[in-house]
């Protein structure tokens, strides 16, 4: 089962029934409890750190190995992890690169962070990059509507 860190208690309770037949040797369950993102349809990622609790003989593999990221990044993401209390294994980046680390910046509000945003894609389009090479990624849509409002106030050409 992949991306248990999403599973709902209903999924559970068919998972133990399912176990419950003598005929089912093993499970495979996958997931990271960091990435869990349906909590809205009541999923939790505690049943993936609660997963031994329930279903005993468990045999837990880390997998840590990180091909996708630039090796910034991934210590950006141990950094964070490190404070978690189920930080769990520590990534460790395989892809080389000499890009710059990932920048933080604190902001008050939402609106403060946005009107950044909307100033560096200005700088970027004004810089030669297409509109249609810049991306904007955000946690909830709303977050990204909220940008797509700026830019269209701010007379940003977007997509």
């Amino acid at each position: 089962m992949d991306e248990f860190q999403d599973s709902n208690p209903n999924q559970i309770e068919l998972i133990g029934t399912l176990l419950d037949d003598e005929d089912v040797q093993s499970l495979t369950v996958i997931g990271d409890h960091m990435q869990s993102i349906y909590e809205f349809r009541n999923a939790t990622p505690e049943n993936l750190l609660n997963f031994a609790k329930r279903f005993p003989n468990v045999v837990e593999i880390g997998l840590g190995d990180n091909f996708r990221s630039q090796p910034g990044i991934v210590a950006t993401a141990n950094n964070i992890l490190s404070s978690q209390e189920f930080s769990g294994t520590k990534l460790v980046a395989h892809k080389q690169s000499n890009m710059r680390p990932p920048a933080f910046r604190l902001f008050s509000d939402a609106q403060h962070e946005t009107a950044l945003f909307v100033r560096q894609i200005k700088d970027l389009i004004k810089r030669g990059h297409a509109p249609s090479s810049i991306a904007v990624l955000c946690r909830t849509k709303k977050e990204l509507l909220d940008i797509e409002e700026a830019l269209e106030d701010a007379g940003v050409p977007h997509s």
